[in-house]
């Protein structure tokens, strides 16, 4: 007797892959081996904390999940193929690697 599966949701907490294959180029990190983790979503650190965040020049008090500080989120451009221009706030934490993002 065969079963089969209906279709199944994926959840994925990254931008566009396109973005996380880019982000190697601009230093970060393993960015298709870690966890990304959406920075304004709620249940990672909230908007009112990423907002305190941006207005102490990119870095605060919030914790990581795995206790280290916040790391520093910049801003980058990305210019797609078909012309779009997609603007992101990225940060790497340093102890366990985890990207925090927000498209902007």
């Amino acid at each position: 007797m065969s079963m089969q599966l209906g279709p199944m949701e994926i959840c994925c907490d990254a931008p566009p892959y396109n973005i996380v294959q880019a982000c190697t180029q601009l230093g970060f990190q393993n960015p298709e081996d870690v966890r990304w983790s959406q920075a304004g979503r709620p249940g990672t650190f909230g908007r009112l904390a990423l907002e305190a965040i941006r207005a102490a020049g990119g870095r605060g008090s919030s914790q990581c999940v795995c206790g280290q500080q916040m790391p520093s989120l910049q801003r980058y451009l990305f210019l797609l193929l078909n012309g779009r221009e997609l603007s992101y706030l990225l940060g790497q934490c340093e102890r366990c690697r985890t990207i925090f993002w927000e498209e902007t």
